[in-house]
């Protein structure tokens, strides 16, 4: 051999013999065919010559070679076809259409595997992206010190995972290295996967979009399911992280995300900030009810909420010995000193004081108690003001969306939730399909079935659960002062073939909101609620 060790002679039969064992059973016309191929095979040898004699397969390859031919060519035609983002070379120069401007669960407007394989086309979409020519980067996020790794279309370590900072400086060279990375292994086209952390994924994610850098997300879910593929060890750490996300993305297993921008951009952080300033009300209000069912129980007694008037009297005249001997006219002028406060209600006075005199609330450490309830009732008032003057800007500022217009026809949606609804989902030009907003709030139907079982369905929950919850709160009001959806809610409910339970038809009502929402901001319509009804009826009598 050439290594220079001596080697027996064998004999054409025995060269194939050795290297294909011939199965047993065969009749004497496969014998001959297989002893056939084997020796051809053998002989072939380094020139890479194989008769596929055995089994007369030589007919089924060479149309499996054919059909593969005819699927290649259908691919070159159509992508040259598709309509794509164009992505940017480091110089500023088009490199490649790449079609990452798909958000979760977008279908592409062209997809290359049209007529040809009957698969799913999204997926195979994306897997499309990455090519010989492509440098993926997988990217574990942190809070200071991020880890990256490069591999290649195949998943072969380029570079092994090094450190970022969360700083100009780091993101300097990281985009230095991915050059470097790029000129050295001669890629023309570069994505980077990053898995996301919070929020310290977005610093980077505006710097890549500025320098024309496409970004996809990989499901931390995945990343943590799929980490001991490689290795067969539980072992967890950035670098392995990073290397793990990388190799998620050249299999097209990634999410494309859309940074918000100008008015978007306002109204998400607005109304998340309104919701923040919303649990922490909740929470003083809270400790406000706490502190009186210590020192004055009988005070929920008289009111039902924190009014003008419950404030007055916690401001003031917090414990009950504080209304000891004075009238309901001395109150009332002690009261009307709150900012605000015009017309106590004395009725509600009256009542206070008669409670007061057989209070059981403690009357120990009440000095540290009235320095507490002062200090509720200051951050109750400044959140009040604080979310007031919040909704006056989010109002003026959806109200400059083309969308607002067409959302307000649709009776029982009032500005807050439109405001919620928009931030959440943004422009509705983004989309091409409100079976991608139903997907986005995580109401598509999943199952757990298996043979002859059938499992109930229930809704993924894969989405943005702020959205679907605005939607639940949403469509309460709307069951109430809606017409169209009043009637399709009792349709659901008392129909004869499958009812649905109350919740089991909010949800329905969910979805059915997106796709009419969807289709008045689309075609720039309004609300048609005779047509919806139309459609309850066409429903009523397919199922009759």
């Amino acid at each position: 051999d050439p290594n220079g060790h001596p080697q027996g002679r064998m004999g054409r039969s025995q060269k194939g013999a050795s290297l294909f064992p011939k199965p047993a059973g065969l009749p004497v016309s496969r014998r001959r065919a297989f002893d056939g191929g084997c020796n051809a095979a053998a002989e072939g040898g380094a020139k890479g010559v194989f008769a596929e004699g055995f089994l007369g397969n030589a007919r089924r390859n060479g149309e499996a070679q054919r059909e593969e031919a005819r699927r290649n060519e259908l691919r070159s035609k159509i992508a040259k076809q598709e309509r794509s983002i164009p992505v940017r070379s480091f110089s500023g120069d088009l490199i490649k259409k790449s079609p990452l401007g798909m958000m979760q669960g977008c279908q592409p407007h062209h997809s290359p595997y049209q007529g040809g394989l009957q698969m799913n086309c999204t997926q195979n979409y994306k897997i499309d992206q990455v090519t010989e020519q492509t440098l993926v980067v997988g990217i574990d996020i942190a809070k200071r010190t991020h880890y990256a790794c490069f591999v290649d279309d195949r998943g072969r370590v380029l570079r092994k995972s090094f450190p970022i900072f969360q700083s100009k400086e780091g993101f300097q060279q990281l985009y230095k290295a991915i050059q470097g990375a790029m000129q050295a292994f001669g890629k023309s086209e570069v994505i980077v996967a990053v898995e996301p952390t919070g929020h310290y994924w977005l610093n980077l994610a505006y710097f890549l979009e500025e320098h024309g850098i496409p970004l996809v997300m990989v499901n931390p879910a995945h990343v943590c399911r799929s980490k001991e593929l490689d290795d067969n060890l539980p072992t967890k750490h950035d670098a392995k992280d990073a290397l793990v996300i990388a190799r998620l993305a050249k299999d097209g297993r990634f999410l494309v995300p859309r940074l918000l921008h100008e008015i978007e951009a306002d109204l998400r952080v607005g109304s998340t900030l309104k919701e923040k300033l919303r649990k922490e009300q909740t929470a003083v209000k809270n400790a406000i009810v706490r502190w009186t069912d210590r020192y004055f129980p009988e005070f929920w007694t008289v009111f039902r909420d924190l009014g003008k008037t419950a404030l007055s009297v916690l401001e003031w005249t917090p414990l009950p010995a504080d209304m000891a001997g004075r009238t309901v006219e001395e109150l009332l002028e002690v009261y009307r000193q709150s900012e605000g406060m015009k017309c106590p209600q004395k009725a509600k006075i009256q009542a206070l004081i008669n409670t007061a005199k057989d209070s059981i609330g403690v009357t120990e450490g009440t000095a540290m108690a009235r320095f507490e309830i002062a200090a509720l009732v200051r951050r109750y008032r400044q959140l009040e003001a604080e979310i007031a003057a919040l909704d006056a800007e989010l109002k003026a500022l959806v109200q400059t969306t083309m969308e607002y217009q067409w959302l307000k026809t649709v009776d029982g949606l009032g500005d807050a939730t439109i405001i919620d609804l928009l931030a959440e989902i943004g422009s509705f030009a983004h989309y091409r399909d409100p079976r991608q907003l139903v997907k986005l709030a995580g109401l598509t139907l999943k199952e757990n079935s298996s043979g002859q079982r059938k499992g109930q369905k229930h809704i993924s929950k894969r989405g943005r659960k702020r959205l679907r919850s605005v939607l639940f709160r949403a469509m309460i009001p709307l069951i109430r002062h809606n017409e169209a959806f009043r009637e399709l809610h009792e349709y659901y409910t008392t129909r004869s073939v499958n009812p649905l339970t109350g919740k089991q038809s909010i949800v329905a009502l969910c979805r059915k909101l997106l796709n009419v929402l969807f289709a008045i901001c689309t075609k720039k319509q309004a609300f048609d609620a005779e047509r919806m009804k139309q459609d309850v009826l066409s429903q009523v009598q397919r199922a009759a």
